[in-house]
């Protein structure tokens, strides 16, 4: 079983990265997102059978990048510093 679940993350793990990198930008975000996704499909996958694991996996990386980019959205918002950025 540990065979073809490293199979399958070989398979999907470069598509999903282009989806993560697509979204945000960066190689190091994309693969944690990616990462992540994986953790919690298995942790799913453990208690429940998943029918289309691809599109489950492709809507985790998704949600997860979009938090991401929230979380980016509010710490610029709330910088306080000692003198504007652009000055």
């Amino acid at each position: 079983m540990r065979t073809l679940e490293e199979g399958f993350y070989a398979h999907l793990a470069s598509e999903l990265f282009s989806i993560a990198y697509h979204m945000l930008g960066s190689v190091m975000d994309a693969e944690d997102c990616v990462q992540e996704a994986f953790l919690q499909w298995y942790a799913s996958e453990q208690k429940e059978t998943i029918e289309n694991p691809k599109a489950y996996l492709c809507t985790l990386v998704t949600r997860r990048c979009i938090d991401r980019l929230r979380s980016a959205q509010t710490q610029r918002e709330t910088y306080v510093g000692l003198c504007s950025p652009s000055r």
